[in-house]
C-alpha cells in the first residue's frame, strides 16, 4: 500500500495580561500576539507478505516539515501462526513526535519559543503471543522496550521557562489481558499492565519509576438488542506527595482507587440501512478520586443519556 498526507496547521494566539502581572516582578506586557504556521508532508509505503504460516509487514514513512525538517520512519513486523488457536508476533519501528508550535515558535505566559528543538526520537520494540487454546479463555501477553531520545525538558530562563531537548529515557514493560468466552452471554475481562521508566543519567541506586494499571469488569451481550459492560480501572503513578500541598491531600491519596463506570445499550430499530439505539453511560459510580496533580482532581459520579443511529 501507498500513500501520502499534506497538511497546514496556524496558531493564532493572543495573550492578555492584568495590572498584576504587568507590575514586577513579572513585567508582562498587555498583549502577546503570535501566529506562527507549519507545513508537513509525508509519503508512506507498507506491504503484507504470506508465506504459509508466517506473515512479514515491512513498511517505511518519510517525513517532512518546514520547521523541524525530515524524518524517516522504518517498520518491520512478523507474525506466525503456532497452532490454531495461537498466533506470535514481534516488531521493531521507529517513529517520532515533533514539538508543538507553541514551543518552537509562538510560546506563551512566561513561556519562552525555542526554534532550535529537535522531534523526539524513538525506537519500539514489541513482542507477543495471543491464545484462546483453553476452552473458554483468551489470553494476550505483551513485552515491550521503548527507547526515547531528545526527550523534551524544560529549563529557567529569564522570562520563566523553554522546552529543551535532554536525554534519553527508556520504557519497558509488559501487558496481560485475558476474556472468558459468553456462558449465557456474559463474560468476565481482566488486564494489568506495567512500565519501568529510566531516565539517562540517572545512577542505578537512584529509585525507580513506576507505573501500573489495572483493568477489570463483567459484560452482558445478547448481540441481537441488548448489552451491558461495568467496569473498573485504576492507574498507579508512583508518585510522591506533592511538597507544596500543605495540610490539603497527597497525590498518593489520588492513585490508589479504581473508577467504575456502567454502559447500557439498548437497540430500539433495525433496518438493513440504519440500526437506533438508546444508551445510558455512568461514569465514576461511586466518586472515586484517580489524577496525578491536587489542581486537577477526578470529576465525581456524572451521566451522559441518549439515542444514537448508526446508518
Amino acid at each position: 500500500m501507498f500513500g501520502a498526507d499534506f497538511e497546514h496547521g496556524k496558531l493564532d494566539q493572543t495573550i492578555n495580561t492584568g495590572p498584576h502581572l504587568q507590575s514586577p516582578p513579572y513585567n508582562a506586557p498587555p498583549t502577546t500576539r503570535t501566529n506562527p504556521d507549519i507545513a508537513k508532508w509525508a509519503i508512506y509505503a507498507n506491504d503484507t507478505i504470506v508465506i504459509d504460516r508466517l506473515s512479514i509487514t515491512p513498511g517505511i514513512r518519510y517525513d517532512h516539515n518546514d520547521i523541524t525538517g525530515s524524518f524517516t520512519s522504518p517498520s518491520f513486523g512478523i507474525t506466525y501462526e503456532l497452532a490454531a488457536n495461537t498466533i506470535l508476533r514481534a516488531s521493531v519501528a521507529r517513529g517520532f513526535t515533533i514539538p508543538p508550535l507553541s514551543a518552537t515558535s509562538g510560546g506563551a505566559l512566561f513561556l519562552d519559543p525555542n526554534p532550535s528543538l529537535e522531534p523526539e526520537e524513538v525506537w519500539s520494540y514489541q513482542a507477543g503471543a495471543e491464545s484462546s487454546v483453553a476452552k473458554y479463555l483468551w489470553l494476550k501477553a505483551t513485552l515491550f522496550r521503548h527507547v526515547l531520545k531528545n526527550a523534551l525538558t524544560d529549563e529557567a530562563t529569564t522570562g520563566g521557562t523553554r522546552y529543551i531537548n535532554g536525554g534519553k529515557i527508556r520504557r519497558q514493560g509488559f501487558e496481560i489481558e485475558a476474556e472468558t468466552l459468553p456462558v449465557y452471554d456474559l463474560s468476565l475481562f481482566a488486564g494489568v499492565g506495567y512500565v519501568y521508566i529510566k531516565p539517562s543519567g540517572e545512577p542505578q541506586s537512584a529509585k525507580k519509576h513506576d507505573r501500573r494499571n489495572y483493568k477489570i469488569g463483567v459484560r452482558y451481550d445478547d448481540t441481537e438488542s441488548f448489552k451491558a459492560e461495568l467496569f473498573g480501572q485504576n492507574v498507579w503513578w508512583d508518585l510522591d506527595p506533592d511538597p507544596g500541598a500543605g495540610p490539603g491531600p497527597s497525590y498518593k491519596l489520588a492513585d490508589n482507587n479504581f473508577i467504575w463506570d456502567l454502559n447500557l445499550t439498548k437497540k430500539i430499530c433495525s433496518t438493513e440501512k440504519s440500526d437506533t439505539a438508546i444508551f445510558v453511560t455512568v461514569h465514576n459510580i461511586f466518586n472515586g478520586s484517580q489524577y496525578d496533580s491536587a489542581d486537577i482532581r477526578s470529576p465525581e459520579r456524572w451521566v451522559e443519556a441518549g439515542i444514537r443511529v448508526r446508518f
